[in-house]
Parts: C-alpha cells; sequence; structure tokens
C-alpha cells in the first residue's frame, strides 16, 4: 500500500506519527516476509558462510514483525516485536515451531516414496 502513496504524503505521515507518538498511527500491525535465500554455500573470501540470519525491518507502530530466511537446508526465522503488544515473544516462537512441526509432520505423511528419498 505504502508503495501505491505518493512520497511526500507518506513522509507527512510519518512526521505526524513522530509527533504523536504513534497515537494516532494507522500503520500498527503484523509484517511477514518470506524470503528464499541462497541453496548453495556462499563464500567471503576463501571462508564458507555457515549460517545467515536476518532480521526483518523496524518501523515505528508496527507491533510485530517475523522475517523467514532460508539458507541451503537450514530454515531461519527472526521475531521482533513491540514489548507492550507482545510481552512474550518467546512462547510466539514456541507456537510458530510446533505448528512448523506438525506441518512437515502432515507433508511426510502424504509423500510418496519418491518425494521422501529427495
Amino acid at each position: 500500500m505504502v508503495e501505491l502513496l505518493p512520497e511526500r504524503l507518506i513522509s507527512g505521515l510519518a512526521r505526524a506519527n513522530a509527533r504523536t507518538k504513534g497515537r494516532f498511527d494507522t500503520f500498527k500491525n503484523v509484517v511477514v516476509s518470506n524470503v528464499p535465500g541462497p541453496r548453495e554455500p556462499r563464500y567471503l573470501g576463501r571462508w564458507r558462510v555457515d549460517q545467515w540470519f536476518s532480521t526483518g525491518q523496524i518501523s515505528h507502530g508496527a507491533t510485530l514483525n517475523m522475517t523467514v530466511w532460508s539458507y541451503c537446508d537450514q530454515f531461519n526465522l527472526c521475531v521482533m516485536a513491540d514489548a507492550v503488544a507482545v510481552r512474550n515473544t518467546w512462547e510466539l516462537l514456541g507456537g510458530f515451531r510446533a505448528s512448523h512441526e506438525e506441518l512437515l509432520a502432515a507433508a511426510r505423511a502424504q509423500a510418496t516414496p519418491k518425494e521422501m528419498a529427495t
């Protein structure tokens, strides 16, 4: 939505939001990103990158940001939250992990033997 609005309007809204300390901010929402990363290892000179971590964008008034990145065979999730709105991000992360494991189990149960080999 923000990409469709004129830049001056967005700048004005951001300034008004800062002056009112977010009191009238309409952008209090959940941001979810799912970014597929490289499937093959990356190198920095001769050093192999073992893990890839990322965070979502921090924006004033955002209540919750969940960013998923993949790297090779890894699945990484970053959770950032407003401490007042979401008091325990570890509980949220635990629920996400349980749901992810449930989804994987359901996918394995439906997979054919050929799919299981890959």
